[in-house]
Protein backbone atom coordinates (compact mmCIF):
# COMPACT_ATOMS: atom_id res chain seq x y z
CA UNK A 1 0.00 0.00 0.00
CA UNK A 2 0.90 3.33 -0.31
CA UNK A 3 0.53 6.09 2.59
CA UNK A 4 1.53 9.39 2.61
CA UNK A 5 3.95 10.76 5.30
CA UNK A 6 5.25 13.80 6.30
CA UNK A 7 7.57 14.40 3.66
CA UNK A 8 5.99 12.35 0.24
CA UNK A 9 4.54 8.99 0.30
CA UNK A 10 6.21 5.57 1.58
CA UNK A 11 5.35 2.24 0.05
CA UNK A 12 4.44 -0.12 2.59
CA UNK A 13 3.93 -4.35 3.29
CA UNK A 14 4.08 -6.91 5.92
CA UNK A 15 8.15 -7.07 6.89
CA UNK A 16 6.56 -10.52 8.11
CA UNK A 17 5.77 -11.99 4.80
CA UNK A 18 8.36 -13.29 2.44
CA UNK A 19 5.98 -13.21 -0.78
CA UNK A 20 4.95 -9.72 0.13
CA UNK A 21 8.52 -8.32 0.52
CA UNK A 22 9.46 -9.99 -2.58
CA UNK A 23 6.55 -8.60 -4.72
CA UNK A 24 7.91 -5.06 -2.71
CA UNK A 25 11.49 -5.92 -4.37
CA UNK A 26 10.03 -6.39 -7.61
CA UNK A 27 7.73 -3.78 -7.82
CA UNK A 28 10.77 -0.77 -6.81
CA UNK A 29 13.46 -3.13 -8.81
CA UNK A 30 15.09 -3.29 -5.61
CA UNK A 31 17.18 -6.60 -5.47
CA UNK A 32 19.65 -6.22 -2.57
CA UNK A 33 19.26 -3.12 -0.51
CA UNK A 34 17.99 -3.53 2.50
CA UNK A 35 14.45 -2.02 3.48
CA UNK A 36 13.52 -0.38 6.35
CA UNK A 37 11.17 -1.34 9.04
CA UNK A 38 8.46 0.72 10.77
CA UNK A 39 7.65 -0.13 14.42
CA UNK A 40 5.34 1.70 16.78
CA UNK A 41 7.58 1.73 19.93
CA UNK A 42 10.74 0.91 21.56
CA UNK A 43 9.56 -2.18 23.15
CA UNK A 44 8.90 -3.48 19.43
CA UNK A 45 12.32 -2.40 18.10
CA UNK A 46 13.98 -4.84 21.17
CA UNK A 47 12.23 -7.51 20.01
CA UNK A 48 13.33 -7.58 16.32
CA UNK A 49 16.96 -6.48 17.13
CA UNK A 50 19.57 -6.07 19.89
CA UNK A 51 19.12 -1.90 20.82
CA UNK A 52 21.90 -0.48 22.96
CA UNK A 53 21.23 3.09 25.02
CA UNK A 54 22.46 5.70 22.12
CA UNK A 55 20.44 3.11 19.35
CA UNK A 56 17.44 3.58 21.69
CA UNK A 57 18.16 7.45 21.86
CA UNK A 58 18.49 8.23 18.19
CA UNK A 59 14.96 5.77 17.44
CA UNK A 60 13.09 8.06 19.50
CA UNK A 61 14.66 11.61 18.74
CA UNK A 62 11.99 13.91 16.75
CA UNK A 63 14.08 13.16 13.55
CA UNK A 64 13.09 9.58 13.57
CA UNK A 65 15.63 8.22 11.63
CA UNK A 66 16.49 4.70 10.17
CA UNK A 67 19.18 3.58 12.89
CA UNK A 68 20.95 0.42 11.79
CA UNK A 69 20.76 -2.44 14.40
CA UNK A 70 21.92 -6.00 14.90
CA UNK A 71 19.01 -8.18 14.47
CA UNK A 72 17.50 -10.79 16.81
CA UNK A 73 17.91 -14.67 15.35
CA UNK A 74 13.81 -15.67 14.98
CA UNK A 75 13.15 -12.18 14.97
CA UNK A 76 10.43 -13.01 12.66
CA UNK A 77 11.04 -10.75 10.15
CA UNK A 78 10.93 -12.38 6.38
CA UNK A 79 14.63 -12.70 5.28
CA UNK A 80 13.84 -10.62 2.30
CA UNK A 81 14.09 -7.30 4.32
CA UNK A 82 17.91 -7.51 4.80
CA UNK A 83 19.39 -10.34 2.47
CA UNK A 84 22.28 -11.81 3.84
CA UNK A 85 22.67 -8.88 6.21
CA UNK A 86 23.07 -9.11 9.95
CA UNK A 87 21.56 -5.77 10.37
CA UNK A 88 18.19 -4.31 9.80
CA UNK A 89 17.69 -0.92 9.25
CA UNK A 90 14.65 0.17 12.37
CA UNK A 91 12.25 3.63 13.04
CA UNK A 92 9.89 4.27 15.05
CA UNK A 93 6.13 5.58 14.03
CA UNK A 94 6.11 9.10 13.87
CA UNK A 95 2.55 9.93 12.44
CA UNK A 96 -0.61 9.30 14.04
CA UNK A 97 -1.50 7.33 11.00
CA UNK A 98 1.19 5.35 11.33
CA UNK A 99 0.34 4.29 14.45
CA UNK A 100 -2.99 3.21 13.52
CA UNK A 101 -1.57 1.19 10.54
CA UNK A 102 0.89 -0.73 13.17
CA UNK A 103 -1.92 -1.37 15.46
CA UNK A 104 -4.25 -2.63 13.12
CA UNK A 105 -1.46 -4.57 11.29
CA UNK A 106 -0.41 -6.03 14.68
CA UNK A 107 3.24 -6.48 13.11
CA UNK A 108 5.75 -4.80 11.91
CA UNK A 109 5.97 -3.08 8.25
CA UNK A 110 8.93 -2.51 5.81
CA UNK A 111 8.57 1.57 4.83
CA UNK A 112 10.18 2.76 2.02
CA UNK A 113 10.43 5.66 -0.33
CA UNK A 114 7.46 5.67 -2.77
CA UNK A 115 10.28 6.81 -5.69
CA UNK A 116 11.93 4.25 -7.43
CA UNK A 117 15.36 3.32 -6.41
CA UNK A 118 17.44 4.50 -9.06
CA UNK A 119 15.06 8.20 -8.89
CA UNK A 120 17.04 11.11 -6.73
CA UNK A 121 15.29 12.89 -3.83
CA UNK A 122 13.84 15.74 -5.03
CA UNK A 123 13.77 18.97 -3.41
CA UNK A 124 12.07 22.55 -3.90
CA UNK A 125 15.44 24.25 -4.07
CA UNK A 126 19.39 24.41 -3.41
CA UNK A 127 18.69 25.29 0.34
CA UNK A 128 16.33 22.86 0.66
CA UNK A 129 18.86 20.34 -0.78
CA UNK A 130 21.52 22.07 1.72
CA UNK A 131 19.03 20.96 4.85
CA UNK A 132 18.45 17.77 3.73
CA UNK A 133 22.14 16.86 3.41
CA UNK A 134 23.19 18.44 6.42
CA UNK A 135 20.74 16.79 8.28
CA UNK A 136 21.46 13.14 6.28
CA UNK A 137 25.10 14.53 7.10
CA UNK A 138 24.56 14.98 10.94
CA UNK A 139 22.72 11.49 11.77
CA UNK A 140 25.30 9.54 10.11
CA UNK A 141 27.61 11.45 11.89
CA UNK A 142 25.84 10.59 15.46
CA UNK A 143 25.43 6.97 14.35
CA UNK A 144 29.20 6.38 13.15
CA UNK A 145 30.27 7.78 16.71
CA UNK A 146 27.95 5.48 18.93
CA UNK A 147 29.56 2.52 16.77
CA UNK A 148 32.77 0.15 17.56
CA UNK A 149 32.22 -1.54 14.55
CA UNK A 150 33.05 0.06 11.11
CA UNK A 151 30.17 -2.84 9.47
CA UNK A 152 27.70 -0.96 11.23
CA UNK A 153 28.00 2.02 9.94
CA UNK A 154 25.56 3.31 7.31
CA UNK A 155 25.97 6.18 4.43
CA UNK A 156 23.89 9.07 4.62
Amino acid sequence: MAVKGLGGYHLACDATSPAAVRRLRERKKRDEKPFAVMVQSLDDARALAFVDPAEERLLASVERPIVLVRQRAGNGLAREVAPGNPLVGLLLAYTPLHHLLLDAAGRPLVMTSGNLSEEPIAAQDSEALARLAASRTSIWRTTARSRTDATTRWPA
